[in-house]
């Protein structure tokens, strides 16, 4: 039986026609595929759920499960290090952390870094060797200004020529962007035509700007299908790249009526049916581009 087919829908740029900055995805067969994470308190995943723990709406209407998978396969991965001035004191434990999370890699797996200060360089290609990323990663010291948003866009492009299905961006910042050129509304234009979700980790915020950016960076993780953890005062960098819920995700697949085929956006929204006194909480991709029905 052959596998439905979705891939990632262009979608307007900045000059075009007025649309949503969400992500996008567009069913060409009937079936549309939702990746969604769930994760406890701490940002860790929850495994052991089947789909009757789902309830999956499309726009207002709520649609039957017709396949559920648990995904663990290979990633391509593009690492962010924020190189600014302001990570000085945040640097050595970031470089742990990478290093904890370039140790869980498995067979297939591929990473892409990118240091970014005032702008984003790319240090090498995808490559399979971990052990090259983190010999790079000890070469980054921090100077200069922080341009969070042209290095996630630069991100985001290069997610693209990763050769695994599954891609991801993990972004470690202090969420203060001084320097880019673009803004928050370009970037999630951007984050509308890939299928890389991001993940990201921020130090404990201390002062309202990075509070208000580290939302920002939280909003724009949500969309695609991440999340953002952000660190107690009393946190540990490193054992907030332990909690990420990366490698895993849920893949949940249902049919649009066919009333809703009309080639235009639709949100989906994933529920828990419950969430128990752990206080689980759901992540998913927030919609699709249907495939327009022709009679």
């Amino acid at each position: 039986m052959a596998l439905p087919c979705v891939h990632a829908q262009k979608e307007p740029g900045p000059h075009g026609a007025a649309s949503l900055p969400v992500p996008a995805l567009r069913a060409e067969s009937e079936l549309v595929l939702i990746p969604a994470s769930v994760v406890d308190r701490d940002g860790r995943f929850v495994s052991g759920l089947d789909a009757s723990g789902f309830e999956v709406f499309d726009g207002r209407r709520r649609v039957e499960i017709d396949s559920f998978s648990v995904e663990d396969t290979p990633l391509s991965v593009v690492i962010l290090l924020d190189a600014s001035k302001s990570m000085k004191g945040e640097i050595d434990p970031a470089r742990e952390g990478l290093r904890r999370f370039l140790r869980t890699s498995m067979p297939g797996d591929e990473f892409c870094l990118i240091p970014f200060d005032g702008q984003p360089r790319k240090r090498c290609e995808f490559t399979e060797d971990a052990g090259e990323i983190e010999r790079e990663t000890s070469l980054v010291e921090p100077a200069g200004e922080t341009g969070l948003i042209d290095a996630l866009m630069l991100a985001l492009h290069e997610s693209r020529r990763g050769r695994n299905s599954r891609k991801a961006v993990l972004v470690l910042s202090d969420g203060v962007d001084t320097a880019s050129r673009h803004v928050w509304k370009e970037a999630r234009l951007l984050a509308g035509e890939t299928l890389a979700a991001v993940f990201a980790v921020t130090p404990a915020p201390r002062t309202s700007e990075q509070i208000r950016e580290a939302g920002f960076l939280e909003e724009f993780a949500g969309i695609t299908g991440g999340v953002l953890h952000r660190m107690s005062p009393d946190g540990g960098l490193p054992d907030a790249f332990d909690e990420l819920a990366i490698r895993k995700h849920y893949l949940i697949g249902f049919r649009p009526p066919l009333a809703i085929r009309d080639g235009k956006y639709h949100k989906v929204r994933v529920r828990l049916r419950e969430s128990g006194p752990e206080r689980l909480r759901v992540h998913w991709r927030r919609g699709y581009y249907s495939t327009a029905f022709h009679y």
